[in-house]
């Protein structure tokens, strides 16, 4: 939360955005959300909106229908899955939990599709929770291949970015010229990666950060970024469609 606030003060933040497993204590299924204690007190003081969207502990753990229903100055989920625009981004949040089942969500996948392919946006940003390519912990799970089979083909040639969470580390990948970018490390404990990250391919973990997002209509800079401020991977794309890294690096 330092880390949040610091930068905040130095270079001002206009919105966040959540990977879910917003909620990650037991039993909430079972009684209201103490949003007070779980969410105001820690996020309301930096003083801007979040663009929630769901994970798979927000439905084992907490319930989609608590989080849909509640509203605040800190506070954003309208629906399971929406899109709003900030500048020259589109926006796509998705609510993976559906589509890594093995009958999917075809509902939310027809909606991605049309939203995508009407967009005038410059740049175009799909998050949500699952990855559909990773070298962390969950790189093997059989529901990130079916939601990869899925995603990709309405991701690929339209969306600039997908920025997901689940694995909790941080990796900068791409698959068919579509950027990947994980940013699970800013919550709840942080794991080390599962595999070595093949030529082309970023990652760190055990190293508590996250991501963050300017753009411009000239280019899209994401930056993962450690607790202490540090910027450990910088990707930039560019209007002509072409990109570079840079300080790309383990701690």
């Amino acid at each position: 939360m330092a880390a949040y606030q610091t930068l905040h003060r130095d270079t001002p933040i206009s919105f966040g955005l959540t990977l879910g497993d917003n909620f990650y204590s037991e039993g909430l299924q079972d009684r209201q959300i103490p949003w007070k204690e779980l969410w105001e007190d820690k996020y309301a003081q930096l003083g801007f909106l979040f663009f929630a969207s769901l994970g798979n502990h927000d439905y084992s753990d907490a319930t989609p229908e608590q989080e849909l229903a509640y509203s605040s100055q800190s506070w954003c989920l309208p629906r399971h899955f929406y899109t709003f625009t900030a500048g020259p981004v589109q926006f796509f949040a998705l609510d993976t939990q559906p589509l890594v089942n093995s009958r999917g969500d075809e509902q939310q996948l027809a909606w991605l599709d049309k939203a995508l392919g009407q967009s005038q946006a410059r740049w175009k940003v799909v998050y949500g929770h699952h990855p559909i390519l990773s070298n962390g912990s969950h790189g093997d799970d059989p529901e990130i291949e079916r939601l990869r089979n899925r995603l990709l083909p309405r991701l690929r040639g339209r969306a600039t970015l997908y920025l997901t969470g689940h694995d909790h580390d941080l990796q900068r990948l791409m698959l068919d010229g579509v950027h990947l970018v994980i940013a699970g490390a800013g919550g709840h404990d942080v794991r080390p990666l599962r595999l070595t990250p093949s030529a082309g391919q970023w990652g760190v973990g055990k190293t508590p950060g996250f991501a963050v997002l300017e753009a411009s209509d000239q280019q899209l800079t994401i930056q993962l970024i450690d607790k202490n401020q540090n910027a450990l991977c910088t990707l930039n794309i560019h209007q002509d469609g072409g990109f570079d890294n840079t300080g790309c690096r383990s701690n």
